[in-house]
């Protein structure tokens, strides 16, 4: 039966008046003198008839809906999926309940199929992560190995930093001081060189640089010894190398070699005759000049340098007015002698490290 003829009949019919007639005695609707036809209804007229003789369904209120209100729309919920999944475990496990008393009843069967969808899916769903989780880290595995490759192959591969062209301050196995040139040669070997006695000048004589002369004048005999040693430091105002202390050095080696082969104009030092000199320092050269000023006057000069030092020695002799005769063969042997004697006490000097 229908839910509104259910509720009609549930609720019964409205009684009859007391002392009325039925309904073919008297009309429907009691008619109001004067109208007719759709005038005899009106809505804002009280018929004369008591809210509480009226039955239920004809009051406001009196009958609750059949139907029940619609509910509002749910939002979506993960936590919904699985806290149903758990209670739908729970639901499978049964209860032994208490001795003697009946179990729970055994569920439908199209639960149990429900449950293990949604509990297929929830492995589903957690395969899927791990693999995607797997898939993430391998990725970024790869991208950390071909990163370190490439910063590898950059660092292998790449040129190394271009030294500076200048050079300023004191390299590893460069000389800072010279010995006294005064103290090197001795006695025995001055009275042999010179041929006799000789008389000492030192002009200076300091760390960088050292200077000393002899003389011998006693006739027949003028000579000159005059021995030189000099640590050059960095200089940044030559023309030629990098500026180092070695450089430095081999500038001035190559400048007074120059000097010596091609003297300036209107100057009374004559050109000279040079010669290589092998296994005394780094290079090294000997000149011989002869010299025709009051007086004829034969120079042999010696010039060697080891790293930053330059030693210059020269042995001159007179071979007129009273002096000479002057061995020029000797003169360059003893200059020579010298010079290794210089030599060898300037590698004992200390070093940069």
């Amino acid at each position: 039966m229908p839910a509104g003829r259910r509720a009609v009949t549930e609720q019964g019919y409205p009684p009859r008046r007391t002392g009325q007639a039925g309904r073919g005695d008297e009309p429907r609707y009691p008619q109001d003198g004067g109208r007719v036809g759709w005038q005899t209804l009106d809505a804002f007229e009280e018929d004369g008839r008591d809210e509480r003789d009226l039955p239920p369904w004809a009051v406001p209120g009196g009958i609750r809906p059949v139907r029940a209100p619609r509910r509002p729309n749910r939002v979506y919920d993960p936590a919904d999926d699985r806290e149903r999944v758990y209670d739908l475990a729970d639901d499978l496990v049964p209860d032994p309940g208490e001795p003697g008393e009946p179990g729970p009843p055994e569920p439908d069967q199209d639960r149990p199929a429900m449950r293990g969808r949604i509990a297929g899916r929830s492995r589903a769903a957690a395969a899927r992560r791990r693999r995607s989780k797997r898939r993430l880290v391998g990725w970024a595995g790869a991208a950390i190995v071909v990163v370190v490759l490439v910063t590898a192959g950059y660092l292998v591969t790449r040129s190394p930093a271009p030294k500076p062209r200048y050079v300023t301050t004191w390299q590893r196995g460069d000389i800072r001081s010279v010995p006294d040139t005064c103290r090197i040669v001795g006695s025995s070997a001055l009275r042999q060189y010179l041929a006799g006695t000789p008389a000492r000048i030192q002009p200076y004589s300091q760390a960088s640089q050292s200077q000393c002369t002899y003389t011998v004048d006693q006739k027949p005999v003028f000579r000159v010894l005059n021995i030189t040693a000099q640590a050059y430091p960095p200089n940044l105002t030559v023309t030629t190398g990098n500026g180092s202390a070695t450089a430095t050095a081999t500038y001035t080696f190559a400048q007074q070699r120059e000097l010596l082969a091609h003297p300036p104009k209107n100057t009374p030092q004559p050109p000279a005759t040079i010669g290589h000199v092998g296994g005394l320092g780094d290079e090294a050269l000997s000149a011989v000049q002869v010299f025709h000023v009051k007086a004829v006057i034969d120079r042999v000069t010696v010039i060697a340098r080891y790293h930053n030092v330059l030693i210059t020695v020269y042995l001159s002799g007179q071979a007129s007015d009273g002096f000479g005769p002057v061995p020029a063969a000797g003169l360059r042997t003893w200059a020579l002698a010298v010079t290794r004697d210089v030599l060898a006490q300037i590698k004992r000097e200390p070093t940069v490290s």
